[in-house]
């Protein structure tokens, strides 16, 4: 499938999770429609001059789930997937962002890394 067969809603927000070879994964990152097309459509810069990030990109007929599959030397080997997303699982996903800073902050301040030692 071409890149430019992929229906995308420059306005819509999408969830991207990248998995890597070595089965680690990130976490979900809140994404515009024109982002994914952005980084869908990235160049990297190889020993034999520039390439696509992506050498494949698909998208689910169903779900709208786009996956792309980079095999560049840049990034390393991984597979992204942007998920559309609603509302509900933008603020869930933010929400647990939060959350996880806070309690960043908080283990910071009881190690007594914010503390000012003159």
């Amino acid at each position: 499938m071409s890149i430019h067969d992929i229906d995308i809603d420059d306005y819509a927000t999408y969830s991207e999770v990248i998995e890597f070879q070595n089965g680690r994964s990130s976490r979900p990152v809140i994404v515009t429609g024109r982002q994914v097309r952005d980084r869908m459509t990235a160049m990297v810069y190889t020993a034999d001059g520039e390439a696509p990030e992506y050498q494949a990109v698909v998208q689910h007929p169903e779900t709208g789930a786009i996956t792309g599959i980079s095999t560049a030397v840049k990034h390393g080997q991984h597979t992204t997937t942007w998920t559309p997303v609603d509302a509900h699982e933008v603020d869930r996903v933010r929400q647990e962002r939060a959350t996880e800073r806070t309690r960043m902050w908080q283990a910071a301040a009881a190690a007594g890394a914010l503390t000012r030692d003159a």
